[in-house]
């Protein structure tokens, strides 16, 4: 338990604990671009810590996460190309009618839960029952055929 302890005390071993906070709260978050920020934080924290832990630099530990921290990245770039891809869609055919209220209640992108529940709207059954014997239902969507 003291040996824990004197750890705690040692400024190197609070990099390990600031990444791994970093990184444990960055999975609370569903807009990614604070997901991915929070996530190479907590990288660049533990690379330093595997600078500096050892009296030679832990090469292996560095090499994998600044590969997981340059995927982060990579990641982090596509997800502000395609908010700025849908600002200029927007610009050029702002959503109207009850597509303008969902954009306006998922804003620019960045929260992916609110962008399943509006794939999931778009995808359910308006609610118009088609008659049929089969004893699955059918559905009519807006603007189209039947469908199941």
């Amino acid at each position: 338990m003291t040996e824990m302890l004197d750890q705690l005390n040692d400024p190197v071993g609070w990099l390990v604990l600031a990444g791994a906070a970093l990184q444990a709260c960055a999975c609370l978050f569903t807009n990614q671009l604070i997901l991915r920020s929070m996530l190479f934080a907590g990288s660049v924290h533990y690379v330093a810590y595997y600078t500096v832990a050892a009296q030679t630099p832990l090469w292996p530990a560095i090499l994998g996460t600044s590969a997981i921290a340059l995927g982060n990245a990579i990641g982090f770039i596509r997800v502000l190309k395609a908010r700025h891809r849908q600002q200029r869609r927007e610009v050029l055919m702002p959503p109207t009618g009850p597509d303008a209220q969902e954009h306006e209640k998922c804003g620019d992108g960045g929260d992916i839960l609110c962008r399943i529940e509006e794939t999931e709207r778009s995808s359910i059954h308006v609610g118009r029952s088609v008659p049929t014997s089969d004893p699955d239902p059918h559905y009519v969507l807006t603007g189209a055929g039947p469908a199941r």
